[in-house]
């Protein structure tokens, strides 16, 4: 079995041939290879996969590639910043400045009412020698998202059967 191209009538010319969309004289066609060298094309036409392929991938068993770690911020991340900042003797103005973003976005960060974004806290990292990334399976992930937010108490039944 061969993946096959869409084929439909040309806009222009009428011939039954794969269809390039292309911008020809400012409109949006849906031309054969012949006619898209009047205009700009925007997409290649896309192979069509048969039924019987479709239906072989879903009976055939499904290999799970390994899971790639996901980067997380820690949850301390407002403690930590804000104790690292402290040490080095600095103000959040100066120390905004010196990371050059915005007063306002520290103390939100230190704070904790907003995670830094992953390349700020990279800045973070470098500037004030901490640790706010972590590596996470999607596993983790899942277990984390389930816990963000519960009281400081621990976990309840309620979390556990949730997990």
């Amino acid at each position: 079995m061969t993946l096959e191209l869409p084929m439909t009538s040309c806009e222009m010319c009428g011939s039954e041939k794969p269809l390039f969309t292309a911008q020809i004289e400012g409109s949006m066609l849906s031309v054969c290879e012949n006619c898209a060298r009047f205009g700009k094309v925007i997409a290649k036409p896309k192979p069509v996969i048969p039924l019987q392929m479709k239906r072989a991938a879903l009976l055939s068993p499904k290999t799970t590639p390994p899971e790639a770690p996901r980067e997380l911020i820690v949850a301390n991340y407002a403690q930590l910043i804000h104790q690292a900042r402290e040490k080095l003797s600095m103000t959040q103005k100066d120390f905004a400045m010196h990371v050059n973003e915005r007063e306002s976005l520290i103390a939100k960060f230190e704070g904790g009412k907003m995670e830094p974004p992953l390349d700020t806290a990279r800045k973070l990292e470098h500037l004030l020698k901490i640790k706010l990334i972590e590596q996470h399976t999607d596993e983790d992930v899942k277990v984390i998202k389930s816990l963000k937010g519960k009281s400081a108490g621990g976990l309840t039944i309620g979390d556990v059967i949730k997990v």
